[in-house]
Order: C-alpha cells, then structure tokens, then sequence
C-alpha cells in the first residue's frame, strides 16, 4: 500500500499539469486534504484509515504551476493569477479511462468498488430502502435533458 500511495501522491501532483495541456486552458485544482476513517462499504465493519493527499494546484494552459498547496501545508487555500483565452491543447488525449496509468490494484479496486456499488444500489431500490423512495413522485428519470 505504501508504494501505491507514494504512486498516488506524483499523479496528484502531476494531473493538474497534465489536464491542462490536454485541454489547453489553465486548470485549478482543489484536493481534500487529511487523515480519514472509514467504512469499507464492500467489507462492512472493516475500518480502512488513510490520507486525502491534499495536493490543490493552479496551472497555466502550458502545464507550469503557479501556485500550490500540498498535504504537508495543510489547510488553506491557493491564488494565482490566469491567463483566459481560446483553448489550446498541447497533448493529444488518449482513448483510455484514466488519464495517467494505474496500477493493478487500483484497476481492481476501481471495478470492485463499482459492481459492489451498482449492485447495492440495485438491491436498495428494489427494497424501496431509499427515503425519497416514499416522496409522491419518487421515480427520477434517467435523464435530465436541458432546458435549450
């Protein structure tokens, strides 16, 4: 788990980066930040405690960092001054989910996390186990389409 965490921390603090040359607009990026414990909803009473890596960073379009705020400064917030213009795209995007690779285990956890959480969700609307299940129009469309 170290080494994935230690992997985490270089992409957080290279996607802002790399999300602005791919879109070719100046990016900010705010990250929660700190010690966390939680529920493994795929292993109930299972306690994982991690770190939010906490890495917010304001980019130019090129990819250059302008300000940045990282887990070891805490709290806080972060102010740059930005450049607005028409898109530039410096990278090309690639025809992958993610856009920095990742790990085994993280495309494992990923998928499992996601079948658990379709599924539970699935179970918990058939169950009518949501409360605004009992509201008098409680079936939400599956899409929203906007008002043009």
């Amino acid at each position: 788990m170290q080494r994935e965490h230690a992997l985490y921390r270089r992409q957080q603090y290279q996607l802002p980066g790399q999300v602005a040359r791919l879109t070719g607009v100046p990016v900010a990026h705010a990250a929660h930040v700190g010690k966390i414990r939680c529920n493994i909803p795929i292993a109930p009473g299972i306690v994982w405690e991690t770190e939010m890596i906490g890495e917010s960073l304001i980019c130019d379009y090129e990819g250059p960092i302008l300000a940045r705020l990282s887990l070891e400064d805490g709290e806080g917030h972060v102010a740059a001054d930005v450049k607005l213009d028409t898109p530039k795209p410096i990278d090309p995007i690639s025809d992958q989910y993610w856009i920095f690779n990742v790990t085994s285990m993280t495309y494992l956890g990923w998928h499992a996390a996601n079948l658990h959480g379709s599924l539970s969700y699935q179970l918990r609307h058939r169950l009518g186990r949501f409360p605004w299940q009992s509201l008098a129009s409680h079936d939400l469309p599956n899409i929203v389409k906007p008002d043009l």
